[in-house]
Parts: structure tokens; C-alpha cells; sequence
């Protein structure tokens, strides 16, 4: 029968089978002694068997099974018998104990006979990764300290990634409102698709580039930001890349390279906020083009900056830690970092 109409093919086997049907009873008496032999070992475990035991069934139950169960055999044994001793590890890892105490114990089974040359190298491949995870977990950054309610107005003043001051707003919108300027032909129809021939030719990873296009191909198709119809994110986008276009040689390189690290920042390794998507639009052209230049004065925002980190209750070394943050980012000379830390 195949799917429950008679088989059309030439019998051919005394069972008065077709090959594909002969080959499939075939295949399911296999499977059929390898699940009764597997179900066997598995009840003898049940009923106090020991490793021993264990081991030598399974060399009986070889030659009664086909190959591709032989070792499924003994993955099994080793599923039944293994856990106490990876339990143990796991234990004294937790606890405390580093390599030597783990190999002393692995080798401690090994003399008493508890465990085979295989099984030891099991459990000690097990006893290296929670070492290896213990190390990873103690190298991690503290989790960062909750902000209470009352100050999150001066820590959002004194973070150096965020783009919703005022004075970084203004900016932004600025730069904005020149590339939303931009002149761009009708011709000029596949900027994102451009965009992503130029990434592939700096050579970034096709990992990255297929998520980076994926973003900045949503965004583009945004036709409402901030108000209904305006798709700024579009006409940012498409007048940033015509203004780049219109640069040559390495400007223009460094330009690409730059509108990369932008575009990826954004969505790597996690997706930023409509205005931070627009900021970095925004960043692209700044110290290429006058006009993209920064019209607050650096002193004005290093000022309030300061002024925030001072009104925060966080103890003295993570203010200095911040006031050293915002003077690096703001290109503050190293000569006069001393003069703005001392206040802490």
C-alpha cells in the first residue's frame, strides 16, 4: 500500500514485495530491535544494574542490532550513569574549586574504578567549560546602578551617548533641515541598494551588512517621524548620500566609512530610538562640512555637563569617572582636565 492505494510496482522479494516497500519492513525491524535493545538497558539501570553490567549488555547487544545503533547503545548507558558525576563538578565549581581540585576528583574515580579512560574525558571536558563560563561570569561590568527617579534628568544630562539634550537636539535638527535640503536628481533611485555595494566593498561582514541593510531599509520606508507623511528618515538618508556622492577619492572614502559606523551603530547590537537613528544621520558630515559644525560652544555644554555629574548622588570616583568621559568626548586639551576634575 502507499498511501493507501495499492502498490503499482513489480513484486520482487518472496515477502511479494516491491524493493522500496521490502526495504522499508526491513528498515523498521531494524529500528524495532534497536528500541528493544535500548528499552532493555534502560530497565536493567531501573533495577539496580551497575556500570559493569551496563557496559558488558551492551557488548551482548551489538552484533543483535545494526550498526547506526551501536553507539547509540552506549549514549545511552552514558545518559543513565553520567549525571551523579557531572552533578558533582558542577558543585565544586560553584563551590569554589578550581582545575586541580576538579582533575584530583576526576582522577580519585578513575583509580576506585568508578569511571572508564572515555567517561573521565567526558566529565573532565564538562569540569573545563564551567570554568571556563565561572571566568567569563567573573569578568563581566557590574550591572549598572539603578537611577533614582528624581535624578534621572541629571544622568540623562551627563551621558555622553545621548542625543536628547537640548543643545544636541538643535544640532541635530540643523543638520537635518540642510540635508533634507539637498538637491537630489530624479535619477538618483537606488541610494540604500548603493549604500550596501559600498559597505561590501570595505569588505564588512555579510552578518552585519544584512542587518544594518535590513534597518536602514525600514527606516527608509517610514513615511511618517515625527509628523504624518514627512518621512524624514527618507530624505535625511537620500541627501546625505547624494552629498557624499558629490565628494571624490578619499573624502569620499572616509565619508562611506564613516555613514558604516553610523548606520551600524544604530541597530548594533541593539536598534536605538527615532531621534538616535537621526543623530547619526546627523553625525556623518561633521568635521567634512562647515555647516554640519557643532554651534554650541563646547564650553557652554562641557559647563552644564559638569554641572549635571555634580548634582548626581553617586559616590566620587564614578563622578570623576563620568567628568573624564565628557572631557574626552568633547576633545577637552589633557592639560586642563585637571583644573574641571578637582571640583570632584
Amino acid at each position: 500500500m502507499t498511501s493507501g492505494r495499492p502498490c503499482g510496482h513489480v513484486p520482487q522479494f518472496p515477502d511479494g514485495k516491491c524493493r522500496l516497500h521490502h526495504n522499508m519492513l526491513i528498515r523498521r525491524a531494524d529500528d524495532d530491535r534497536g528500541a528493544a535493545a535500548i528499552h532493555l538497558l534502560r530497565e536493567r539501570f531501573r533495577v539496580g544494574a551497575t556500570v559493569d553490567q551496563l557496559d558488558a549488555l551492551v557488548e551482548d547487544l551489538r552484533p543483535t542490532v545494526v550498526a547506526r545503533f551501536h553507539n547509540a547503545l552506549t549514549w545511552n548507558v552514558d545518559n543513565l550513569v553520567m549525571p551523579p558525576y557531572y552533578n558533582t563538578v558542577r558543585r565544586l565549581a560553584r563551590g569554589g574549586g578550581d582545575a586541580g581540585v576538579l582533575t584530583t576528583v576526576i582522577q580519585g574515580w578513575i583509580a576506585l574504578g568508578m569511571l572508564n579512560e572515555r567517561r573521565a574525558n567526558m566529565v573532565a571536558r564538562h569540569a573545563e567549560a564551567l570554568l571556563d563560563a565561572a571566568a567569563w561570569q567573573a569578568n563581566l561590568p557590574p550591572a549598572p546602578r539603578p537611577i533614582p527617579a528624581h535624578q534621572r534628568e541629571a544622568q540623562l544630562a551627563a551621558d555622553t551617548q545621548n542625543v536628547h539634550t537640548t543643545e544636541i537636539t538643535k544640532q541635530m535638527k540643523e543638520s537635518l533641515d540642510m540635508l533634507c535640503a539637498v538637491e537630489v536628481p530624479n535619477s538618483q533611485r537606488e541610494s540604500v541598494h548603493e549604500m550596501r555595494d559600498s559597505w561590501r566593498r570595505m569588505g564588512k561582514p555579510e552578518s552585519e551588512i544584512k542587518v544594518v541593510y535590513q534597518d536602514v531599509s525600514t527606516w527608509w520606508n517610514k513615511n511618517t517621524i515625527y509628523s504624518p507623511g514627512d518621512k524624514l528618515y527618507r530624505r535625511s538618508l537620500r541627501g546625505l548620500w547624494w552629498t557624499i556622492k558629490s565628494y571624490k577619492g578619499e573624502v569620499r572614502e572616509e565619508l562611506e566609512k564613516r555613514l558604516w559606523d553610523e548606520c551600524r551603530d544604530a541597530c548594533l547590537p541593539y536598534s536605538v530610538c527615532t531621534q538616535g537613528h537621526l543623530a547619526r544621520l546627523s553625525n556623518v558630515m561633521v568635521g567634512f562640512d562647515d555647516a554640519f559644525a557643532q554651534p554650541v560652544a563646547v564650553g557652554e555644554i562641557l559647563q552644564q555637563k559638569m554641572a549635571a555629574i555634580a548634582a548626581m548622588d553617586v559616590d566620587t570616583d564614578k563622578q570623576v569617572e563620568l567628568a573624564k568621559a565628557v572631557l574626552a568626548e568633547l576633545k577637552i586639551p589633557a592639560e586642563k582636565h585637571g583644573d574641571w576634575l578637582a571640583a570632584f
